[in-house]
């Protein structure tokens, strides 16, 4: 009998710990479904995305910029460079006549080589300006030469008849009327001492007859060598005519 009582008393003890631990669990899960709230597509509660890399978020800061960021503002964009000026200038006539050019010649030589030009460099350099300029009438922002400006300083526009190519070597096309870039200078004799300097360390080979004295050579050297897109015989016919007159009628006037 007491073998049965205690059978019966182990039985419901086992129950009761099945019955209760039961109620437990059910109480635990219950808890906790309750802490996890369902997200759902558009709900303003949408879960946090972790580990967005930088490039593709620009709310997130950089490590190193999370020091050099004060609490309450926000990140500064770097302050953009000023607009260079403008480089184009009004076109302005600057004439000169044909003693003046010779004159600005001399001046202009002296502050590039040191020294004046000897006669023969001279009338050549006069008659090829002469010839680019109208015997000095038309010169437009103190430009010797007609030289095409390059990416740095002041330039004017000016309609010109060129025949086109690709480069100053190229074969030539076809002529058109078009509106090219020239530099522009603050002095005459800053444009003379331009000039003098691309003569010498562009065109070597023509400036060797200037100093033979040879205008036609010299014309016929600066075509080959891109300097004009007009035709280069009647060019160097006459370069080498005006430099016979510089000659004759220029170079006394200046003794």
């Amino acid at each position: 009998m007491q073998d049965g009582a205690v059978t019966q008393e182990i039985r419901k003890r086992t129950r009761f710990e099945y019955v209760f631990g039961g109620i437990f669990g059910v109480v635990v899960l219950g808890i906790g479904a309750a802490s996890v709230v369902p997200w759902r597509p558009g709900g303003s509660d949408a879960p946090k995305v972790e580990g967005v890399a930088p490039e593709l978020s620009s709310n997130v800061i950089a490590p190193e910029e999370k020091e050099r960021v004060v609490i309450g503002t926000r990140p500064q964009r770097a302050q953009q460079p000023e607009a260079e000026p403008a480089r184009e200038v009004t076109l302005e006539l600057t004439p000169m006549s044909e003693q003046e050019l010779a004159r600005l010649l001399q001046r202009a030589h002296e502050d590039v080589f040191g020294k004046p030009p000897h006669m023969m460099r001279l009338s050549v350099a006069w008659a090829h300006l002469a010839l680019e300029h109208s015997r000095g009438s038309e010169i437009y922002c103190n430009n010797y030469g007609n030289l095409i400006a390059n990416d740095s300083g002041p330039f004017y526009r000016l309609q010109a008849t060129e025949r086109t190519r690709k480069n100053a070597k190229a074969a030539l096309g076809e002529w058109r009327n078009m509106t090219m870039r020239f530099r522009a200078y603050s002095s005459p004799r800053d444009g003379a001492a331009a000039y003098w300097r691309l003569i010498h360390e562009k065109y070597t080979a023509a400036l060797a007859y200037f100093d033979n004295g040879n205008g036609y050579l010299a014309g016929r050297k600066l075509a080959e060598a891109g300097y004009m897109t007009a035709e280069a015989q009647p060019y160097a016919h006459s370069l080498g005519s005006l430099q016979e007159e510089f000659l004759t009628r220029i170079w006394p006037e200046l003794q």
